[in-house]
């Protein structure tokens, strides 16, 4: 054997190890406000890309829902009992792919719990998850590195709405000073809802939270809440213009011809952008919005259908055209939009928990 034929022969098999050590499988759970999101993917390390999806699960869990509604703003224990057994069911479906590393964070309805520390530690040991509670400001730099996986668009350039069950962030990067800077609110899917039910419509709020249903929304409710939505998005973000840094960043990317916008997440993903085009990835438009708006309009919820969050389509439809008439500055230009969730940030920067 050559040394010319033995010197190729171990660069060729060298590379394919050195390939093979870049490969990992891990797990991510999003353990979200509304739903907890699982998936296990093969993950090369080196280049930071997801190479195969094993493993895409998604169960509504409702913990913000369970926070609200209990007197003293606690997860009650049998409801962490339950979450914890949905979840170990889909932690069981990853048995067969040998997973390496697992990650697991919880977000803003443990931020908003009372007995969140209790809680968490309660839900590590029953799911053997060494679950984190993150902060609105990782959670936006997770979210947005997940965006950024799906799109081409160099990372300057883009702008990322998350747009959630409990809280609502826009992300995008800084270049100067090199990290993922964001601006968030309070004005949620889960603030949308209550906001119409309670103030535009002014319905009766006796009943359990989980059971206050908007709909039908009148064509004179829709444009209420929408005008008063937009007008409180654009007023509060005025005045964080002020004061902060980043939001005047913000309004100088929204005007930059380079941007792309992309929105994440189940409010807009499994519920605007399917609701309107059959798809949980696409592209959206503030017209698009305004023709789904007029389709929902004066429909009851067993109209619209759509399963376990249908209470919700009209006012994340609503919520998620305010956002985009305010942000986009009235613009019609196309978002696209895909199920994204905190889990492909995770799978691919693991270490951010850390």
């Amino acid at each position: 054997m050559s040394l010319k034929f033995t010197a190729l022969f171990l660069l060729f098999f060298g590379q394919q190890a050195f390939a093979l050590d870049c490969l990992k499988t891990r797990g991510a759970f999003d353990i979200g406000s509304e739903e907890t999101k699982l998936k296990i993917a093969v993950v090369d390390t080196c280049k930071n890309k997801i190479k195969e999806v094993l493993v895409d699960e998604r169960r509504p869990i409702n913990f913000l829902g369970n926070v609200i509604s209990d007197p003293k703003n606690e997860f009650t224990l049998e409801f962490l009992l339950h979450a914890a057994s949905e979840i170990n069911e889909m932690k069981a479906l990853g048995d067969k792919f040998q997973v390496q590393e697992w990650t697991a964070v919880v977000t803003s309805a443990f931020r908003k719990a009372s007995n969140a520390k209790e809680s968490d530690e309660k839900l590590q040991v029953l799911t053997r998850l060494n679950t984190v509670i993150i902060d609105e400001k990782l959670e936006t730099e997770i979210g947005f590195y997940g965006a950024l996986s799906i799109t081409n668009t160099p990372k300057e350039d883009l702008v990322v709405f998350d747009l959630g069950g409990g809280s609502a962030q826009i992300s995008f990067y800084d270049d100067l000073k090199d990290e993922v800077l964001s601006y968030s609110n309070i004005y949620s899917s889960q603030h949308a809802k209550e906001f119409l039910y309670r103030i535009v419509q002014k319905k009766t709020t006796d009943l359990p939270k989980k059971d206050w249903d908007p709909n039908p929304v009148t064509q004179e409710q829709a444009y209420g809440f929408f005008e008063f939505y937009s007008r409180m998005l654009f007023s509060e973000f005025q005045e964080s213009r002020i004061l902060e840094f980043s939001s005047d960043y913000l309004w100088y990317k929204m005007n930059n011809k380079n941007s792309k916008f992309v929105a994440i997440g189940g409010v807009i993903a499994s519920g605007v952008g399917r609701g309107l085009t059959g798809e949980t990835s696409g592209s959206l438009s503030l017209s698009m919005l305004f023709d789904g708006i007029k389709k929902y309009q004066d429909k009851s919820s067993e109209e619209i259908g759509g399963g376990a969050y249908v209470q919700s389509d009209m006012s994340n439809l609503l919520l998620t055209a305010a956002y985009f008439y305010v942000y986009l500055l009235k613009r019609d230009v196309p978002v696209q939009y895909a199920d994204v969730s905190l889990t492909e940030g995770l799978l691919i920067y693991p270490n951010l928990t850390m």
